[in-house]
Order: structure tokens, then sequence, then C-alpha cells
């Protein structure tokens, strides 16, 4: 079951590094810069909820909020594949950005 667990939570974090692909595919100086403020404002987002300064909703901004919560959740797969989904478009979207690059 953990490992049901932890193979759901994967595409939250695949979201986060095809944001990252993203980035370095247009803005490759502030790439790493823009990646790591993403990030810290979603756990800045995580532990203003956990204080309860933010309302609980506020959490579904983030990718790890949309992942099923096992063992204790309800095993939705709906929310998952919708992560996958993002994660795969913005990887077409740098993918298609590289391309169109000159590299010389």
């Amino acid at each position: 079951m953990l490992a049901a667990a932890g193979a759901l939570r994967a595409p939250a974090a695949w979201v986060f590094i095809a944001l990252t692909t993203l980035l370095l595919a247009t803005v490759p100086r502030a790439a790493a810069a823009i990646a790591f403020i993403v990030v810290g404002a979603f756990q800045a987002l995580e532990f203003t909820a956990s204080f309860r300064l933010v309302p609980p909703e506020a959490l579904y901004a983030s990718p790890f909020a949309l992942v099923p919560q096992l063992p204790d959740g309800d095993l939705h797969v709906w929310l998952p594949m919708l992560l996958i989904l993002v994660a795969a478009g913005l990887t077409a979207v740098a993918a298609r950005s590289i391309h169109h690059q000159d590299i010389h």
C-alpha cells in the first residue's frame, strides 16, 4: 500500500520537473531561481495552511494536494492522471521551444 502511495505522488513531482524544463527552455539564466521560488511558494502555502493562516482550500493550488493521501484517504486515480497530462503538456511545450532555438 505504501508503494502505491509513493507511486501516486510521483506525478506531482513530475509537474515541477516539467515546469523547470519549460523554464530552462524559455529563460535559461533565471530558470533555477524561478524554479526554487515556485517550490518555496508552494511550501510556504502548505505551512500557512497548516497554521490556519489561509483556508485549507488554498492548498488546491499545489500539485501535491491533488494526489490521494494514502493509506488514510480515498483512492482517486483521475487526479494523478490529470497531473500526468499537465506534466506531459509542459514537457511538450518545452521540447517544442528547445527545438525552435538556434544553438549555434
